[in-house]
């Protein structure tokens, strides 16, 4: 359930098609790969740093929402109203991220995302 609802979130058939592409022709010059595969770490460690950045955020917000529960407990309506739609905009943030990283990177990225690292592969 989870990974199927990831995999739509974040645009997996559009990468698997971009992979059966590639699979299908043959045209692929080893050079070519390797500039793709050269390509590949960097993206992955910006994407585990933006996870990083979303992860210490959740902690911010559960502490923060935390200490205002202890100060005062007639609060705790609205700081957990406010405190779910904080965990809600981090979502937000993690999937449109992910959907960068793994689609085009048009929006966050001064580099290609997956898919479009893969697509270069057949031009």
């Amino acid at each position: 359930m989870i990974d199927s609802l990831l995999q739509w979130a974040l645009g997996g058939d559009s990468v698997k098609a971009a992979i059966d592409k590639v699979l299908g022709t043959s045209t692929v010059g080893t050079s070519t790969l390797d500039g793709a595969s050269d390509l590949l770490p960097p993206l992955g460690e910006g994407f585990k740093t933006k996870m990083a950045w979303a992860r210490t955020l959740t902690g911010v917000i559960a502490a923060g929402a935390g200490l205002l529960l202890v100060v005062g407990v007639a609060a705790a309506a609205p700081v957990a109203v406010f405190t779910a739609g904080a965990y809600l905009l981090v979502l937000a943030a993690i999937i449109v991220v992910g959907r960068d990283y793994a689609g085009n990177g048009d929006f966050f990225l001064q580099h290609k995302g997956l898919r479009a690292i893969i697509e270069s592969l057949t031009v």
